[in-house]
């Protein structure tokens, strides 16, 4: 059994549920925390008092999760966490997230994780009881709809199809770090068209981006989730994808844009750098946080041919069939029969 993001932990979920699983499987333990309305639905219209009712939610949560833990424990079910994040991302919840991180940590029977380092990582902050699988993110075969013309797409963003195209897409986040690309091409030679859309989960985040867009005509900002539509035609319009990221445990995005057929200018981290390395063309890197070298990894992807580029990242996204990649963790099911 996994827990979904509308998932809304209750005292008495487990005595009503444990007949229905052997396992319950942990992706983003942030979400089991964060998530209040039970508490925040019943705020009087004082100042603060939002703040202190979400404080008792997040602590109620917290204490339901370890409750949680404890009852699978002594009942024998196993407990899995993928380490998507080694911490979560910020949000307000942030001190009760890292607790809830680390209480599953701490109860886990496996922890699966996307690559060596990842795994390291995981083993040095919280010690967990259990196996470590280093199990490399599946491709996205059979997710997206078929993307639609490249051209009505970029009619459709209103970018000429002779124009560069590069997107950094997904949820805004500060730690994606795509305020390093903006600054970048001010400086190129032909200098591409940049859309940057996504959920603005950090509305102080948007704002910087927009300052700096509102400087370059070739920056557009579009603050709004994506439908899977809109994501398979932006990446496929594009030439590449954006990743400068700060930090990473795992990147969901980087096999999506693999996956259709998108190169991929990144941070040069681990997870980047060992997936990359297997196909040059198909990626360029930079050091984090570094607007020359970013600007020069900009420069060396767009000089690879469109073709080589595609066909590089479509050869790495087939090195991630997920009847490939989830075998190690297979081997261990198989274990606890």
């Amino acid at each position: 059994m996994a827990f979904d993001d509308n998932f809304q932990l209750t005292g008495d979920w487990f005595s009503q549920r444990c007949r229905e699983f052997d396992a319950l499987h942990f992706h983003w333990p942030e979400y089991l925390i964060r998530d209040v309305p039970a508490w925040t639905n019943r705020v009087p219209q004082i100042p603060g008092a939002w703040r202190v009712a979400s404080f008792l939610g997040w602590r109620s949560n917290l204490k339901l999760l370890r409750r949680l833990l404890a009852d699978c424990r002594r009942a024998g079910k196993r407990l899995i966490w993928t380490a998507h994040n080694l911490i979560p991302h910020g949000n307000r919840a942030q001190r009760f997230a890292l607790a809830a991180y680390r209480a599953i940590a701490e109860s886990t029977d496996l922890v699966i994780c996307h690559d060596q380092a990842a795994a390291d990582s995981v083993k040095e902050r919280y010690s967990p009881p259990g196996e470590i699988v280093v199990m490399p993110h599946g491709n996205y075969d059979g997710t997206f709809p078929p993307p639609g013309s490249v051209q009505e797409t970029r009619q459709r963003w209103c970018v000429s199809m002779d124009d560069a195209l590069l997107v950094g897409v997904g949820t805004l986040r500060r730690y994606k770090g795509l305020e390093i690309v903006c600054q970048a091409i001010d400086g190129l030679k032909a200098s591409p068209t940049i859309i940057v859309a996504g959920n603005p989960s950090d509305t102080s985040y948007v704002e910087e981006l927009r300052r700096l867009a509102s400087r370059n005509p070739r920056i557009r900002i579009e603050a709004r989730s994506l439908s899977n539509q809109e994501f398979a035609d932006l990446v496929t319009a594009s030439d590449g994808v954006l990743l400068p990221y700060r930090s990473i445990t795992g990147s969901g995005a980087l096999l999506a844009a693999l996956t259709l057929r998108r190169g991929v200018i990144a941070s040069d981290l681990p997870l980047f750098r060992n997936t990359v390395a297997r196909e040059p063309q198909a990626g360029r890197l930079f050091a984090p946080n570094d607007v020359a070298a970013c600007r020069s990894a900009l420069e060396d992807f767009l000089a690879i041919p469109r073709g080589q580029r595609a066909q590089a990242a479509r050869r790495l996204a087939d090195g991630f069939a997920w009847n490939k990649v989830i075998q190690p963790v297979v081997d261990v099911l198989n274990c606890w029969k």
